[in-house]
This record gives structure tokens, sequence and C-alpha cells, in this order.
């Protein structure tokens, strides 16, 4: 699959996040979906 870093973006946004230092890890399901682990820090 090929992310752009505007489309990654978007998606972080749908979930809330609105700066990548929040991201502990993000993977691509095999469906497609972004699913994203916030760092503890990030307050979530």
């Amino acid at each position: 699959m090929r992310y752009t870093a505007d489309y990654l973006n978007q998606q972080l946004r749908e979930k809330d996040i609105f700066n990548i230092e929040e991201v502990h890890f993000a993977i691509i399901e095999i469906n497609g979906e972004l699913t994203v682990l916030k760092n503890r820090s990030s307050g979530r």
C-alpha cells in the first residue's frame, strides 16, 4: 500500500492526532485501516 505523507496526516487527524510525536506505533491493517498506539505522555 502506498501512503503519502499527506494521506497519513489525514488519517491521523481523523483519529484526533495532530502531532506525529503523539504516535508511539502505527500499522496499516490488511483492510487498509490505520491503527495507532499513542505515546503514554500524549494525555489520552
